[in-house]
């Protein structure tokens, strides 16, 4: 019976739950952003302190874990087929005659791998800021501001946020 009463009081909830309307007021709404905002540092900071593969913490927590998983599996491509194409260049052949073999492409391979996982980092920070974005879009219905300027009485001068956002 508990259970029963516990689920209808979910469900009751879920059903008149509302959404951001024009009927909120600026405060709510501000209120409302501030606390369902997630801070793009985080994220960053997230994914550097997860480096395995398939721990994308950073991703996971601006819900986008199916975009760091593909990323993973792209870097783990391309390290197995530098290492399917890489020469081994100690075998006595090498040593003899000189003739050692070319692992061009295992090496450019390698690098690329290098260069998504560094790329994972700024790509965690950017989807932080498009969340945000598509946050701030849906509560006040415009795009968010980058630079503001207020005046503040209590200490009778001016503040200034500027905000730079990465890859716009």
């Amino acid at each position: 019976m508990k259970k029963l009463i516990i689920f209808t009081l979910v469900l009751v909830n879920f059903i008149f739950m509302q959404d951001v309307g024009n009927k909120w007021s600026d405060e709510a709404k501000a209120t409302f952003y501030l606390a369902e905002r997630i801070s793009p540092e985080n994220a960053l900071y997230y994914q550097l302190a997860m480096p395995l593969p398939f721990a994308n913490l950073g991703y996971a927590y601006s819900d986008n874990w199916k975009r760091g998983a593909t990323i993973d599996g792209i870097i783990i491509g391309t390290i197995v087929a530098s290492t399917a194409l890489y020469e081994d260049n100690d075998s006595w052949e090498c040593d003899y005659y000189g003739d050692c073999g070319d692992s061009g492409l295992s090496n450019i391979l390698l690098l690329g791998a290098m260069g998504l996982y560094i790329y994972k980092f700024i790509d965690a920070y950017k989807l932080a800021e498009e969340y945000n974005d598509k946050l701030y879009n849906r509560v006040f219905g415009g795009s968010r501001p980058y630079f503001s300027m207020e005046y503040d009485a209590q200490n009778k001068g001016s503040m200034l946020a500027l905000n730079i956002p990465i890859g716009k």
